[in-house]
C-alpha cells in the first residue's frame, strides 16, 4: 500500500508540474515581441514556481544574441547575462542537462544578474535549445 500511495504521490507532484509549464506556455505563446517575449516568459516562470530570482544567460557568441543584435542595440536589463561560452562550460558543463546546486555558490556569482544584490543559497539552471542545439558551435 506505501508503495502505490508514493506512487501516486509522484504522479500527482509530475501532473502539478506539467500544468504550471501548460500556465507559462499558453500566456507567452501570443506575444510577438522579442523584448516582450523574454519579459513575459521570466516573469510567468518566476510567478508560477514562486522563485524570487529567474534571468536568461545568453552565450556571447550564440545565434540568437546575434540575431537580436541585427534588431538594434541589447536593451541592458537585470533579467539578461550575457556571458562567454567557455565560462558557461566551466559553470555546467557541455551535456547540456539542468543543474541544481545548492553548495558553492561563489562559483556561480558570474551568472547573477548585474546589480543583483541577493544572496543565494541555491540555483536551478537549465538550458534553452535552439534548433536542436543550446550553445554556440
Amino acid at each position: 500500500m506505501r508503495h502505490s500511495q508514493s506512487l501516486f504521490e509522484r504522479v500527482r507532484e509530475q501532473e502539478q508540474q506539467a500544468e504550471k509549464f501548460h500556465q507559462v506556455e499558453s500566456r507567452i505563446l501570443s506575444i510577438l515581441d522579442f523584448e516582450a517575449f523574454f519579459e513575459t516568459l521570466l516573469a510567468e516562470i518566476a510567478a508560477v514556481f514562486d522563485v524570487p530570482l529567474v534571468w536568461l544567460s545568453l552565450i556571447e557568441e550564440s545565434e540568437l544574441l546575434r540575431l537580436r543584435r541585427e534588431l538594434g542595440p541589447v536593451p541592458e536589463t537585470p533579467q539578461l547575462v550575457v556571458l562567454k561560452r567557455e565560462r558557461l562550460l566551466e559553470l555546467i558543463g557541455d551535456e547540456g542537462k539542468p543543474l541544481l546546486a545548492n553548495d558553492n555558490m561563489a562559483r556561480y556569482l558570474s551568472l547573477l544578474p548585474r546589480g543583483s544584490s541577493r544572496a543565494i543559497r541555491s540555483i536551478a539552471m537549465t538550458p534553452i535549445y535552439l534548433d536542436g542545439s543550446w550553445s554556440a558551435p
